[in-house]
């Protein structure tokens, strides 16, 4: 596993426990698509609009029949999946005002792009802020 990042703090207004099932959610279909193993790369990047999180796997990629249907509720590959993976973490990602996109190639692996917006100053200052003075 890999893990690279552009900047040392970045500012995002998010619910901390959805986003962070929405890539554990990824991160764990990465590693199931690499059965023999392989490299799952996590790679964290932002602009002044928008903060790119990229989940790469060097497993065995959707086929392009499957790749319409990933994100919808009770579609799966998994003999004992259920199907609602993928169409959560769609669902927590556009509730978080983000897009979520991704890449695959059969037999090479699969990279997913999670776009999340960066937060104005007046919102990082106010974010800054709770966080500062947060109870727990």
């Amino acid at each position: 596993m890999s893990f690279e990042s552009s900047e040392d703090k970045i500012i995002v207004l998010i619910d901390p426990e959805n986003l962070k099932s929405a890539l554990l959610q990824l991160a764990s279909n990465a590693i199931r698509a690499m059965p023999q193993g392989g490299e799952l790369a996590i790679k964290v990047k932002s602009s002044a609009a928008e903060v790119v999180i990229e989940i790469s796997d060097t497993g065995c990629g959707i086929s392009k029949e499957n790749q319409a249907k990933i994100f919808s509720p009770f579609y799966t590959t998994q003999e004992k999946g259920h199907g609602f993976g993928l169409a959560k973490v769609h669902k927590i990602i556009h509730a978080h005002h983000g897009e979520i996109d991704f890449v695959s190639e059969e037999n090479v692996g699969t990279t997913f792009m999670v776009y999340l917006p960066v937060t104005g100053h007046a919102d990082a200052e106010l974010a800054e802020h709770l966080i500062a003075n947060r109870t727990t």
